[in-house]
C-alpha cells in the first residue's frame, strides 16, 4: 500500500466476494430466486392436478398439491437457509440444492439438515375448480381442501 490507497490483497479479497455472490444465486443457494408468495395467488384449476402430484405456481417459490385428503399449497423456500426449491420438484420428493435437504410432497422433511416443515397456506376452491391460494394466511401442514 502506498500513499493511502487500498492494499492490493483487500481489493483481491473484495473482488473475489463480489464475484461469488452471484454465482452462488445462480446454483440456487442464498436468497429465493422465485418470488416470495404475498397475497392472493391464482394457482390454475384443479384439474390439472392429480392426486399424488405437487405443481410449482411460477414465478413464486410457491406449489400445489393434491393428496388422498384434497388441495394444499405450500412453500419451495428451504426451512435450512431459505434456498428456492422451484426447479426441484421430483417424482415423490422436492430436493434443495443449497444443502440436500429433501421434503416429500407434504413438506415434511425426509432428509436434513433442514428441520422444519415447509410452510402451508390456505388454498380455496372456487365453483368452477379455480384454485387461489392467501399467502399471507398459513395453516397447518395438515390442512386440505377436499375437491
Amino acid at each position: 500500500m502506498q500513499d493511502g490507497g487500498v492494499p492490493r490483497r483487500t481489493l483481491l479479497v473484495l473482488g473475489a466476494g463480489a464475484l461469488a455472490v452471484p454465482m452462488l444465486s445462480t446454483f440456487g443457494c442464498g436468497a429465493a430466486s422465485g418470488q416470495i408468495p404475498s397475497g392472493k395467488i391464482g394457482a390454475g384449476n384443479t384439474s390439472a392436478l392429480t392426486v399424488g402430484t405437487v405443481r410449482v405456481v411460477s414465478p413464486y417459490s410457491l406449489a400445489v398439491g393434491r393428496d388422498s385428503g384434497g388441495v394444499y399449497a405450500m412453500s419451495l423456500i428451504c426451512t435450512h437457509q431459505g434456498c428456492d426449491m422451484s426447479g426441484d420438484i421430483g417424482a415423490s420428493s422436492i430436493f434443495c440444492p443449497c444443502h440436500e435437504s429433501v421434503f416429500d410432497f407434504g413438506g415434511h422433511v425426509l432428509r436434513g439438515p433442514a428441520q422444519a416443515t415447509l410452510t402451508h397456506y390456505q388454498v380455496t376452491v372456487g365453483a368452477s375448480g379455480d384454485l387461489t391460494v392467501n399467502a399471507d394466511q398459513t395453516v397447518a401442514a395438515t390442512v386440505r381442501v377436499a375437491v
